[in-house]
């Protein structure tokens, strides 16, 4: 592994996260740059970047970002309390009794 210098700021209370940010780049042996930037509560808490090619301002496309967001959404119905996924997907469940929960379509169960 090798060390990446990160740029940018966190806000006091996130500097974990720069420390992550800093591992998984050295994970990729200086091979790839990154960007993260994260909100909390309307205001900028993480502002970091890294590589050769990378700096604050660069822009970058953006793939497949609603993989993640249906995972995390997903996450939350479990987290809730495992509603049918009947309520949520109509569709599902009626040829099988009793209707397939949301947790076991997550294969959490």
């Amino acid at each position: 592994m090798s060390r990446m210098d990160v740029h940018g700021t966190v806000a006091d209370g996130f500097e974990q996260v720069r420390e992550a940010f800093a591992a998984v780049l050295a994970e990729q042996d200086g091979q790839a740059g990154a960007q993260l930037t994260a909100y909390a509560h309307g205001r900028r808490v993480v502002d970091l970047w890294a590589g050769d090619e990378v700096g604050g301002d660069t822009l970058t496309a953006v793939y497949s970002s609603t993989k993640g967001a249906a995972t995390l959404v997903t996450a939350l119905l479990v987290q809730e309390g495992c509603s049918p996924s009947t309520s949520r997907w109509p569709g599902t469940g009626r040829s099988s009794p009793p209707p397939a929960r949301t947790r076991s379509r997550c294969g959490t169960c």
